[in-house]
């Protein structure tokens, strides 16, 4: 389903794209499909559609926000495609240091705009629209070939290749500490908003024991359980907040921890745990836990889950 929007340029120009509502869904998966699918990696950013009109630039998030004004260094995609008219889809990223995508990079761009001091790479996987064409209803290998072939790849621009065998993308993705994997069924549609198993996620989790350090009420105004507090010691032995952990454990579970350590409840918190934690009962750190996170990105874990204590 698609629907006429005009998208406005910085100078105040405005033209018309067949727009989806919004952009594909993933469905997760904790398996490889086996056959008929393509592989690409899963870059930890920000989803976007950009639409290039003859020099001039769009940038909308997945709820179709405008965020052009944003990332004038995405200016020079227009520019290089001045003769063309493309709508395309991909995932804003901030590369760290490591040339790894940085979610704390990502999101210190998306609240602070053009004034954070990194810049953005438009990844880009998908063409929605080419000249008044749409591209929604060919197959997914129709629409990569057409893609690929303007060879979109700049300063800020890359279109990464896909790969025909998912054992291979994912040791690839696993080598290189990224987030997982993205696999497209080679036939399959563009269906705008929609989510199926044309499109599966499949995230690389880990898992490393961590000291519990705590628990937080549970908020029922912002919809939050109760969760876990968890921290690491660092090479001088000094306690770290590693986070929250919200998913994974029954009641049972927290109440046999809860009973475990009533009786080494501190005032102390561990060293950089929020100033502010409504609800945190802090104790000290003798139980490790088995935890399962996606990432351990700026000190704290990231789609974590309780596993099993240990000991």
């Amino acid at each position: 389903m698609a629907v006429q929007v005009k998208l406005s340029a910085r100078e105040g120009r405005s033209w018309g794209f067949m727009l989806p509502l919004s952009p594909m869904l993933l469905t997760p998966s904790q398996t490889l499909p086996l056959h008929s699918y393509a592989f690409e990696f899963k870059w930890d950013g920000f989803r976007a559609l950009v639409g290039l009109d003859r020099g001039r630039l769009s940038i909308h998030s997945r709820n179709l926000r405008d965020m052009t004004a944003d990332f004038p260094e995405l200016q020079p995609l227009a520019d290089s495609a001045r003769r063309q008219r493309l709508l395309l889809d991909g995932e804003l990223v901030c590369l760290g240091d490591d040339g790894r995508p940085s979610f704390d990079r990502i999101q210190q761009k998306l609240r602070h705009g053009f004034r954070a001091k990194h810049a953005v790479v438009f990844m880009i996987f998908d063409i929605l629209e080419h000249n008044r064409r749409s591209m929604i209803p060919l197959s997914y290998l129709e629409r990569r070939r057409h893609l690929d072939g303007f060879d979109l790849n700049g300063s800020h621009w890359r279109t990464p290749a896909y790969e025909l065998d998912g054992t291979v993308a994912q040791r690839v993705s696993r080598k290189h500490a990224l987030e997982g994997i993205v696999a497209k069924q080679l036939v399959s549609s563009y269906r705008p908003g929609q989510r199926g198993r044309e499109w599966l996620k499949i995230k690389n989790f880990q898992e490393r024991a961590f000291l519990i350090c705590g628990w937080r009420a549970a908020d029922a105004r912002r919809k939050r359980g109760e969760s876990l507090l968890i921290g690491h010691r660092d090479g001088d032995g000094e306690m770290q907040y590693a986070g929250a952990v919200e998913f994974g454990f029954s009641r049972d579970t927290l109440q046999q921890i809860k009973r475990a350590l009533k009786d080494h409840v501190t005032q102390t918190a561990p060293s950089g745990a929020p100033f502010r934690l409504p609800g945190a009962t802090f104790c000290a750190p003798l139980v490790p836990a088995l935890i399962r996170f996606l990432e351990f990105s700026g000190g704290t874990v990231r789609h974590a889950s309780f596993r099993s204590l240990l000991g």
